[in-house]
């Protein structure tokens, strides 16, 4: 994997501000008020994390008006310095976004390209079957093997139903984790001010964290198209507490002191942030992993994971390359003998008609393979070096490839 280091990025250097505060106070305007416009008009929420100083949200009476109003942020944001790059690729994403809402063709590749970074491309089928061998072996831990028929026994032997269960394994032991994580060079927050709730919603999302400067609400989903499994509350704590909480955290710390830009802390999951956001949840328990022994549950969650993520970040791709949604699911439905064909055919068509899904389900499997190539090789200080530098620094997946490499090379 080799990513040319542009000027925009100098991982030795301190960061400096180099938006003003006029810009900074606009730009955060700009998304309270498109968040404000789709809410009022049925769609979905733009903000993800809002974690900047009060500031009136722009009023908008159309998706035209938000067009507008990116492309001229697009352009304010020329030649600034410090987090302008990061907040640059973000009003991208944006503007991709909100013409895929207002139903402007763009094409695949552009639109992945915009919205995520980084292009989705096919994944080896080697690099595929190496990942289902490494959830086999795991399975095999527990007398299980990979196919149609051991596929009852999993979800008898595996799945968990009782919500009080899902709930506690999620947050009892999260102090446990959170002070793990803080002695492995991370900042972590001392207070996090997290509330946790059920809901049932027909998404693709087991968890979905928000937050405010005043606190974060996890939510744990419990609709019938989710299903939790033995290694499942762990890897949702790591995932969504010690990566996502923790960030944000860390994030709004570093605004309130200054060290980031106040418009780094509105953030979306239609943009390229979404690609270190993700790829630090989905990765978390490799670092974990470097210190602390984690249980053969949670290690083969995420390898099962791993490798749906690849299997499925293949189907995506097969659709729009053109291929007949019959043929992109029959592929998929081969290689997930644990998946019920259902789900996986409701997975596929969200990622067909939702412009968020097009790029959002591909952030995990894209930014996840990404970090574990690139942690592969390096020692345990490099990898909590480049671990502490996600948590605490915005930066496109540009920049992020970009810093690993640097750690590896030395410079």
């Amino acid at each position: 994997m080799s990513v040319s280091v542009s000027s925009e990025f100098r991982p030795n250097a301190q960061e400096t501000s180099g938006v003003s505060h006029s810009i900074n106070r606009r730009f955060i305007a700009l998304f309270r008020g498109w968040d404000l416009y789709e809410r009022a008009h049925g769609g979905l929420s733009i903000v993800d994390f809002d974690l900047s100083p009060a500031e009136a949200p722009t009023a908008f009476e159309s998706r035209e008006e938000v067009l507008a109003a990116l492309l001229d942020m697009e352009e304010c944001l020329r030649g600034s310095a410090g987090y302008a790059p990061f907040l640059h690729s973000r009003i991208g994403g944006s503007i991709a976004y909100v013409r895929a809402l207002l139903d402007q063709p763009i094409p695949f590749e552009e639109y992945i390209q915009a919205t995520l970074g980084v292009a989705a491309t096919y994944i080896p089928d080697a690099e595929v079957d190496a990942a289902r061998d490494e959830a086999d072996r795991w399975l095999e831990h527990f007398h299980l093997r990979y196919r149609r028929e051991d596929r009852d026994r999993f979800e008898r032997e595996f799945l968990i139903h009782d919500k009080s269960a899902i709930m506690s394994g999620i947050v009892d032991n999260k102090d446990v984790w959170l002070s793990r994580l803080g002695s492995l060079s991370i900042p972590v927050p001392p207070e996090l001010n997290l509330k946790v709730s059920f809901t049932s919603v027909d998404a693709q999302w087991a968890n979905w964290i928000t937050g405010t400067r005043n606190g974060f609400e996890l939510a744990i989903n419990l609709h019938p198209r989710k299903k939790y499994q033995r290694g499942s509350p762990l890897s949702l704590c790591l995932h969504e507490i010690c990566g996502h909480a923790v960030q944000m955290a860390i994030w709004k710390e570093r605004i309130e002191s200054g060290e980031i830009d106040q418009a780094c802390g509105v953030t979306t999951v239609h943009s390229p942030e979404t690609f270190s956001a993700e790829g630090l949840g989905q990765t978390v328990h490799l670092l974990f992993a470097r210190k602390f022994p984690l249980p053969p549950e949670l290690w083969l969650r995420k390898a099962q994971q791993y490798y749906e993520l690849l299997v499925m970040q293949n189907a995506h791709v097969m659709i729009y390359q053109g291929e007949r949604i019959e043929q992109v699911l029959n592929y998929a439905d081969e290689r997930l003998p644990l998946s019920q064909r259902g789900n996986i055919e409701t997975d596929l068509r969200d990622r067909i008609s939702d412009p968020l899904a097009r790029t959002y389900q591909l952030s995990y499997s894209i930014a996840e393979r990404t970090i574990r190539r690139l942690i592969a090789p390096m020692n345990d200080a490099q990898i909590f070096e480049f671990f502490s530098r996600i948590y605490q620094v915005p930066m496109t997946p540009v920049q992020l490839i970009a810093f690993g490499e640097q750690i590896l090379n030395n410079i």
